[in-house]
């Protein structure tokens, strides 16, 4: 086999070894809203943490809307790109 061949075969083993992970709750996207922190200067977005904090169930609604609607597609526009991540899983483990 040539080296190219034995790379894809490695590359698709490794993707098949990955444990599927399970889209985000309202609940989850909730707690890490919560844990935002507050008084700081906004991101690229100029939306202040404050902001979506105080948003209410709407917006919190809207926002986990919006990252199922990335999850299905499982593609990111350039402008998301840009922003800060914040990990959801982490807050699994708490819960758990």
């Amino acid at each position: 086999m040539n080296a190219k061949f034995e790379e894809l075969i490695s590359e698709n083993k490794i993707l098949n070894n990955v444990e599927e992970v399970l889209p985000p709750t309202y609940y989850e996207v909730n707690q890490v809203i919560k844990k935002l922190k507050t008084h700081k200067a906004a991101g690229s977005d100029n939306i202040p943490a404050d902001l979506i904090k105080q948003g209410g169930i709407e917006l919190k609604r809207r926002i986990h809307k919006l990252i199922m609607k990335i999850w299905r597609q499982e593609i990111l526009s350039i402008e998301r790109t840009e922003g800060i991540i914040c990990p959801i899983y982490s807050i699994r483990k708490e819960i758990g």
